[in-house]
C-alpha cells in the first residue's frame, strides 16, 4: 500500500437506509468535526475505541487524523450533509504489506453501513495501487 491515499478523490455511497454519504480523505480543516465526533461518543464507545473514557482522547485522535500525511498512516471520513459521521484510520506500523485499521461511527448511526463503506473504500484503494493485481 502506497502513501498517496491523501490525494484520492471523494466518493459518494449509499447507506443501508438509502441516504448518501461522502467518503474522502481527512484534511486539516476537519479537526473540529473529527474531535466532535469522538467527543460525542458514549462512554462505552470511547472505552472500546480508545481503551479509556477520557475526553482528551478525542483531541488526540483529531490531532492525529488531521495532521499532515505521514508514511504508513492515513485517515478517511464519512460525511452526511456536511457533518462528519465516521472516521477510519489505517497504520502500517512501518510495514508495507499489512495495516491495522480502526473505525469510529457516530453513536446514532451504528448498523447503517458507515463503517463497512469506510473499510470497503480502503480496500478498493489498496487494490488499485497494488503491484500484484
Amino acid at each position: 500500500m502506497t502513501d498517496d491515499a491523501h490525494s484520492e478523490p471523494m466518493v459518494h455511497a449509499l447507506l443501508a437506509d438509502g441516504t448518501t454519504v461522502c467518503i474522502r480523505p481527512v484534511a486539516a480543516g476537519d479537526h473540529e468535526q473529527v474531535q466532535g465526533l469522538c467527543e460525542e461518543m458514549s462512554p462505552e464507545n470511547l472505552r472500546l475505541r480508545f481503551f479509556a473514557a477520557s475526553q482528551r482522547s478525542a483531541a488526540l485522535a483529531a490531532d492525529r487524523a488531521c495532521a499532515p500525511p505521514c508514511p504508513g498512516y492515513r485517515a478517511l471520513l464519512a460525511e452526511k450533509q456536511g457533518q462528519v459521521i465516521g472516521l477510519a484510520e489505517y497504520d502500517t506500523g512501518g510495514g508495507k504489506e499489512e495495516a491495522e485499521i480502526s473505525i469510529a461511527v457516530a453513536d446514532g448511526l451504528h448498523h447503517r453501513g458507515v463503517g463497512t463503506l469506510l473499510v470497503d473504500t480502503w480496500n478498493a484503494r489498496a487494490r488499485r495501487r497494488s503491484p500484484s493485481r
